[in-house]
């Protein structure tokens, strides 16, 4: 429970600096968490979506325009709860 707690509020500050998806808020927290706390994809997806059901981010799927092979991403950003957290 504590390395859940850890990654949703690492999510939560990662989400300050503006919406991101998975792998983009990975790269943010490992580039500023200096190592503190190692996030794996698995995590950051269960993290992400008990902030979405706790109305703290809110999440928009983006499909990508005309790239054969590109997958759509999953945005996610603070709702005005999020944020005065």
């Amino acid at each position: 429970m504590l390395a859940l707690l850890s990654a949703r509020v690492a999510l939560l500050l990662a989400l300050r600096d503006g919406p991101g998806y998975g792998r983009d808020l990975i790269r943010r927290i490992d580039a500023t968490g200096n190592g503190a706390i190692r996030l794996s994809p698995a995590r950051v997806y269960a993290a992400l979506d008990a902030l979405r059901r706790a109305g703290l981010t809110e999440a928009r799927r983006v499909s990508p325009g005309g790239s054969r092979g590109a997958r759509s991403r999953t945005y996610y950003e603070l709702t005005p709860a999020g944020v005065l957290l």
